[in-house]
């Protein structure tokens, strides 16, 4: 009979196949003595204990890749990764960049990157005595969460009455198609509104929109308007009012009317006529009497009779009186049709001033307009596209409930209910999650393409509830999932049966962890000095974001098979541990390393044999340049395949920034 644990290492990792820093130097003591003013007057005197303050110690940097690994679609779910650290380490901290690093991941894209990343934080203290609760509802809430409601909000809906009662389901199915459809109804009111007020754009600038150029004009110039608008008899009740009705009519006249403005304000109105047959009456008048002092006129007036011989006797005796008084007529006429033409030059450019103004007003406001009308087209075809998808969900959970759409139903997804086994409803929630985001339907929910749940606070839970509410959460989450559990082990060492006992649970349920005690113990100068403002960097400048997801997704080279291979007997005995080391080297090349030391890091990180690393941390402690041999001979077999591939010596500096990467990824116990 063969054990399975009984089978070599090389084998595990053969059987996986291939899958598609050093610290800064301490600044300087300070020497002056003087005040010096501060370079950034909005940094915070009083340092208060908060989640948003500066990153003293490097964690976001340490945190990219793991996060590069939640969004990236190389990474198998479900997954599970532990940030681990004693009390004050920073593991809140520490879930917030990383919540931080992923959505930027996401937003960013590129090949291998998830873009439908969802992040919902849970708190363990929320969990009530099952922790499965918990992540369901910071779930659900994450994905209701947007503008109304969100893309996901209809795929939250239908997934929290997964395994419910069918007849609740169809009242909250039928409860949607209603909300949907009263939207969409408010979006087509709202719409036909804005046509509405396109279309009467220039009555709406004239009359019901104070502020307007047009506006501004009749306000300002009511005087000289009533003024310009009383010689053509526009001035009658409101004057202000008919000058708005006259830009109105000229607006809707054609080019043709327009142009003819002028001549009809010459012509048009009754006092303009009046002037002009005064004009022509003066013409005529002085016409006449030039005609009356010539000498044929005169000898015609003498011939008429002797009772008009005293007036043609008259008209030759003053003769220069009438001369005078023919240029008196002739310049009234000339005045009469001046007036006319300077009240119709007045009165039109006022006309053209207003429509100049108002034609401004309307470009803009029609610009606005439009622009808001599509806009509600848009949204108004959403939103019957979804009231259609709506219906049909409506109509099959009806169907499914016999033919009943239920009674009123409480707000909210089934696992909040009291009336029902909260636990079971939530894992039928996740469980319908996990089947949505791996097999998407036509015409289904919008669904991400991962869920990552933060999980914080659960070392508040005390050991016992701790371990149990882990392996329950650990076990409700199915693919598509990745959780993220912040959290002290040293606290839960004795409730597990020992360290051992613990790390054999913790490797049962993590596929990696990120120990921050490595980074909490960084020189105190340095955090003093990052805090008065200093540029000390706490680790070298690591690769481009870019280049991060890249060395992640890698296939791995021949050369780095054969390595891990021969690396396997120190690395692995179980199936378990042989992933452990293959995740952690495929992690741990994000770094600026050797990959032969990072393989022998990895190897000795995920050892079973406790001896091995410390034996490879107590070899580099009195290394000059390079790595020697340890006595381990499973360790020392390790360095000459490391060596192997190196194609020589390993340099010690390389290999203990290598080791201190790779204990960052160990349990602390």
């Amino acid at each position: 009979m063969v054990e399975l644990s009984d089978v070599s290492s090389s084998r595990l990792l053969s059987a996986l196949g291939p899958q598609p820093t050093k610290e800064a130097p301490l600044l300087g003591r300070v020497t002056r003595n003087e005040p010096t003013p501060s370079a950034h007057p909005s940094q915070p005197v009083f340092v208060a204990e908060s989640g948003d303050s500066a990153d003293l110690l490097g964690v976001g940097e340490a945190l990219r890749p793991t996060a590069e690994l939640c969004a990236s679609a190389a990474t198998q779910t479900p997954f599970a990764v532990g940030v681990v650290g004693a009390a004050g380490a920073g593991k809140s901290f520490a879930l917030r960049r990383l919540e931080q690093a992923i959505a930027a991941a996401s937003q960013r894209g590129g090949a291998g990157t998830l873009a439908r990343v969802v992040v919902a934080k849970v708190d363990a203290r929320a969990a009530d005595g099952d922790l499965s609760v918990a992540l369901a509802a910071s779930a659900y809430e994450a994905l209701e969460a947007g503008p109304e409601g969100g893309p996901y909000a209809a795929l939250a809906q239908d997934a929290a009455h997964a395994g419910g009662d069918p007849r609740r389901a169809a009242a909250a199915a039928a409860e949607r198609h209603e909300e949907i459809s009263r939207r969409l109804e408010a979006e087509r009111a709202t719409r036909d509104e804005a046509e509405a007020k396109r279309a009467r754009l220039t009555e709406s600038l004239l009359y019901d929109t104070p502020g307007s150029r047009i506006d501004a004009l009749v306000r300002s110039s009511r005087g000289r308007i009533e003024s310009n608008l009383r010689p053509f008899g526009l001035a009658e009740g409101d004057a202000a009012m008919n000058f708005r009705d006259c830009v109105r009519d000229l607006a809707g006249a054609g080019h043709g009317r327009r142009a003819g403005l002028g001549f009809r304000a010459v012509l048009g109105y009754r006092s303009q006529g009046r002037l002009l047959l005064l004009a022509l009456f003066f013409f005529l008048l002085a016409a006449g009497l030039n005609l009356l002092r010539s000498d044929s006129a005169l000898a015609g007036l003498r011939s008429l009779g002797a009772a008009l011989q005293p007036v043609a006797d008259l008209i030759a005796a003053h003769a220069e009186i009438v001369e005078r008084t023919i240029e008196a007529l002739i310049l009234l006429g000339f005045a009469a049709a001046l007036l006319n033409l300077w009240r119709a030059a007045k009165f039109t450019l006022l006309l053209y001033r207003g429509l100049r103004l108002l034609n401004l007003d309307a470009r803009e406001r029609k610009r606005e307009l439009d622009a808001r009308v599509t806009r509600l087209n848009a949204r108004v075809a959403t939103l019957s596209g979804e009231a259609d998808a709506a219906a049909k969900r409506a109509e099959t959970a009806v169907k499914r409930a016999g033919g009943s759409a239920g009674a009123a139903r409480t707000p909210g997804p089934d696992f909040v209910d009291a009336r029902i086994d909260a636990k079971a409803a939530a894992r039928a929630f996740l469980s319908e999650l996990s089947r949505r985001i791996e097999a998407p339907q036509e015409g289904a929910p919008a669904a991400p393409q991962r869920i990552v749940l933060l999980v914080d606070n659960l070392d508040a839970l005390g050991p016992d509830p701790a371990l149990r509410a882990l392996d329950d959460a650990i076990g409700a989450l199915g693919p598509g999932f990745v959780s993220v559990v912040a959290f002290d082990p040293s606290a839960l060492s004795s409730a597990a049966g020992g360290p051992s006992a613990l790390r054999d649970r913790l490797n049962r349920a993590f596929g990696l962890c990120l120990s921050l005690g490595g980074l909490s113990r960084v020189d105190t100068e340095h955090l003093v000095a990052r805090l008065l403002g200093g540029a000390l960097p706490l680790s070298p400048p690591s690769m481009a974001n870019d280049a991060i997801p890249v060395a992640l997704a890698q296939p791995l080279e021949p050369s780095e098979q054969t390595l891990l291979t021969a690396l396997a007997p120190l690395a692995a005995r179980t199936p378990r541990e042989a992933k452990r080391f293959l995740n952690l080297y495929r992690l741990l090349r994000a770094e600026p390393l050797p990959r032969p030391a990072l393989a022998l890091a990895a190897a000795a990180a995920t050892s079973p044999d406790g001896d091995a690393l410390r034996q490879l941390r107590d070899t580099l402690r009195g290394a000059a340049r390079t790595l020697a041999e340890p006595p381990n001979s499973a360790l020392a077999a390790a360095v000459r395949a490391a060596r192997g591939a190196q194609g020589g010596d390993i340099d010690a500096e390389s290999a203990r920034a290598a080791l201190a990467a790779a204990e960052r990824h160990a349990w602390p116990v």
